[in-house]
């Protein structure tokens, strides 16, 4: 029998239910947040061992599954990372001590044993890593104690720790290196244990050579598919071309993070990854150009983070080929390009004109120099000098970069006035970089970022000649006195007179001109305002999720 007194249970029990909901609302608000983040990206990685690539694509996703002995934060500045202090003991000898009770997703201990395995890795032949010129300059790894590492060098060399904070330079437990050492081993047919291995790679003799070119086809397949680092995410599957899954890894233990589970869908076409973002599909983009920062930053539920980058977009030349091996045809080319032109009519001022190969946070940047602007006199007067000065025929190789495509439409008109017919010929991003290494290329459009952000860096990539075999300087330039200059400043400790070296590197670059300097991008990412406070884009163009703050 339902009574007055079952009323007044009942009416209390809801009264009591009511309250308790409404002293919950706010922090049940703020605890439903999904803490999943989808990240909508322009391009697919090339490979998730940091030996095994160097593009911007990789460094995206791999920076959040390793470390470094050394962190660069978004500012360019230098931090302790997985090294907890380093300090120069002499000429060439430094000494990290690195971070303990820290786990690699394995579960396994980080200990030098693993910064000494990584580093020597990195250095292998048949691993021939195109970031190998960052390092080559370590002659031995001396582990003090489990937590102690004493770096040699064959020579000083002033950006060493610009280039251990580098994402190439990422530490991977030993445990995998030995592991993807012996599945390469197995599948090239080898009759050898690891550790054999190691003794004919410290012989470095002709049966060595023999078993590298065995291997070297297999060398990365299981890293590829086991990355095992420190960092806040780990690994969890990649679907080639579409996305690639990662979790967090809750025994992280350098700082607090908002976020659990990460995707990064691949959507090359920029107005779908807008239209993602807008209808809540993903919660960051990456590569925005202008008509995409205008349009986001009218909306109600996004918001544009932008940075000055250290990257430079710069026409190439290949100067072993005629008629590009006529430096008077490449000034003239270089003097026809209206950059202000491009940089307010193109980018719509979102960037700005490049002087030199270096941008103005990096490193050796000297603003005293003027550098070249566009002179149609000058760019006339050059090719009236040329072996070519009735103009010829050529092509220029580009990616499906939006603005390098509309960059080479305008370059394609402005040669004209040279009489240049300039074909242009586009390729998918990773296609592009497996023709020019062939090297039957004219003229290519790229962009290079300084990510260490000090010169030695581009210079020793692009333009010095000992990078010509490892397919980055893709202009082929071959100077000594370049390659001196750049050589005496890596080893010159005294930062003013680095600087100065610096200042005669660009002289000479500009003077020689192998590539066109066009200009320096502004890097922006778009972010769903609705679910993220804050993320930071850096001047390499990566999203830095260690600083991502959900809205509260």
């Amino acid at each position: 029998m339902f009574t007055r007194k079952n009323f007044t249970y009942i009416t209390l029990f809801l009264m009591l239910f009511v309250l308790g909901a409404c002293s919950n609302e706010e922090p049940n608000k703020q605890n439903n947040i999904d803490q999943n983040i989808i990240i909508g990206v322009d391009k697919d990685i090339s490979s998730i061992d940091p030996h095994g690539s160097n593009d911007s694509a990789s460094r995206q996703v791999r920076r959040n599954i390793y470390e470094t002995l050394i962190y660069q934060n978004p500012d360019l500045e230098i931090e302790p990372m997985l090294a907890t202090e380093f300090k120069q003991l002499g000429p060439t000898e430094w000494n990290f001590k690195l971070r303990e009770n820290t786990v690699f997703h394995s579960g396994q201990e980080f200990t030098a044993e693993d910064v000494k395995a990584t580093l020597e890795r990195g250095l292998d032949p048949t691993v021939a890593s195109s970031s190998s010129f960052m390092y080559e300059m370590i002659e031995r790894i001396d582990i003090v104690n489990n937590h102690e590492i004493n770096i040699h060098t064959s020579y000083p060399f002033a950006p060493l720790t610009a280039n251990l904070a580098y994402n190439t330079s990422s530490i991977m437990s030993k445990t995998s290196i030995d592991k993807d050492y012996a599945q390469a081993i197995e599948k090239a047919g080898l009759d050898i244990t690891v550790d054999e291995y190691y003794k004919l790679r410290d012989k470095k003799d002709e049966e060595f050579g023999e078993v590298s070119k065995q291997m070297g086809e297999y060398i990365g397949e299981f890293i590829q598919k086991n990355p095992d680092g420190t960092n806040h995410l780990k690994f969890v599957s990649r679907t080639n071309g579409d996305n690639i899954k990662l979790t967090k890894f809750e025994a992280f233990n350098n700082g607090e993070r908002e976020f659990k589970d990460v995707t990064y869908r691949v959507i090359p076409e920029p107005s779908s990854r807008v239209s993602e973002l807008e209808v809540d599909g993903v919660d960051i983009i990456n590569a925005l150009d202008v008509s995409e920062i205008n349009l986001l930053e009218d909306s109600d539920h996004s918001k544009v983070a932008t940075k000055d980058s250290v990257r430079t977009t710069y026409l190439g030349f290949n100067t072993k080929k005629a008629p590009f091996d006529d430096k008077n045809i490449r000034l003239a080319i270089s003097y026809v390009i209206n950059r202000d032109d491009i940089v307010n009519g193109i980018l719509e001022g979102v960037g700005t004109k490049a002087t030199t190969p270096l941008a103005k946070n990096v490193f050796g940047y000297d603003d005293s120099i003027e550098g070249i602007d566009y002179d149609i006199g000058k760019a006339k007067e050059y090719m009236s000098k040329s072996s070519m000065p009735n103009g010829f025929k050529t092509t220029v190789w580009i990616n499906e970069d939006p603005q390098i495509n509309s960059t080479a439409l305008y370059i394609q008109e402005e040669l004209k006035e040279l009489n240049i017919e300039m074909e242009i010929r586009n390729y998918e991003y990773a296609a592009l970089f497996e023709e020019l290494q062939k090297g039957e290329h004219d003229m290519f459009i790229l962009g290079w970022s300084t990510v260490t952000a000090d010169a030695d860096y581009i210079f020793n990539a692009l333009f010095e000649s000992t990078s010509i075999t490892e397919a980055n300087n893709r202009t082929n330039f071959d100077n000594e006195a370049f390659d001196n200059v750049i050589r005496d400043a890596r080893k010159e400790m005294d930062p003013e007179i680095r600087l100065d070296l610096y200042k005669t590197a660009q002289e000479i670059i500009l003077e020689e001109s192998p590539a066109a300097f066009i200009y320096n991008n502004q890097f922006a990412i778009g972010i769903n305002t609705d679910k993220l406070d804050r993320v930071e884009v850096d001047a390499s163009g990566d999203i830095r999720l260690e600083t991502l703050k959900l809205k509260k």
